[in-house]
């Protein structure tokens, strides 16, 4: 075992590690929930319901509200917004998927 296997960093994760991304997981799950306080979803949070399995297609433009949304009827969501031949999403909860959680 080398120093730095025994100082809790060597390949296997530490418990420091683990909790870390349990707190970080805490975290997350406690801003979706206040994103989803804060709007109305015409499609009753499925993607939630998922545990985030299900999502629309989108794709980040490192806008700081929107992603372009690659759906193929985009048009039938409440979300989409339409500007020179693409689609933007602007649902806070996919934005934040996105760009925090990058799913």
């Amino acid at each position: 075992m080398n120093s730095l296997q025994g100082a809790g960093m060597g390949r296997g994760k530490s418990s420091l590690q683990i909790r870390n991304r349990e707190i970080m997981r805490a975290d997350e799950k406690k801003k979706i929930a206040e994103i989803m306080g804060t709007i109305y979803c015409t499609k009753n949070f499925q993607c939630a319901a998922s545990d985030f399995s299900i999502l629309c297609k989108a794709k980040d433009l490192y806008l700081d509200f929107y992603v372009e949304c690659l759906e193929p009827n985009p048009h039938q969501c409440s979300f989409a917004l339409s500007a020179r031949n693409r689609y933007y999403c602007n649902c806070a909860l996919r934005v934040y998927l996105i760009k925090k959680l990058r799913k």
